[in-house]
């Protein structure tokens, strides 16, 4: 189960139109103008985290708390993470 964690605080399940994620369905998710995606490996078993690459260089740059509780509580990074964030299963992940 892939899932979207928000600024807002939402957690939504998504799922990929075709299986596996493409890029388009992924900047679409992120939202906000994003235009360059980060990948980022993660401790957690079989979940990749997907973010906007210039989201602290935007202007409306939202800190997102609970995707940086995920992150606090899944390894060992102490980050800021703005902007909203795909968490992607390994069998969603794009090719």
């Amino acid at each position: 189960m892939s899932r979207l964690l928000r600024t807002d605080g939402m957690e939504i399940e998504v799922h990929p139109k075709n299986g596996k994620f493409t890029l388009e369905e992924l900047y679409d998710l992120i939202g906000n103008g994003c235009d360059l995606i980060e990948v980022v490996m993660t401790d957690s078993h079989g979940v990749t985290m997907v973010v906007d690459e210039e989201g602290m260089l935007k202007n409306k740059a939202f800190i997102n708390g609970r995707a940086m509780k995920w992150v606090n509580d899944n390894s060992n990074a102490d980050t800021i993470i703005v902007g909203n964030v795909v968490l992607i299963d390994s069998d969603e992940m794009f090719d």
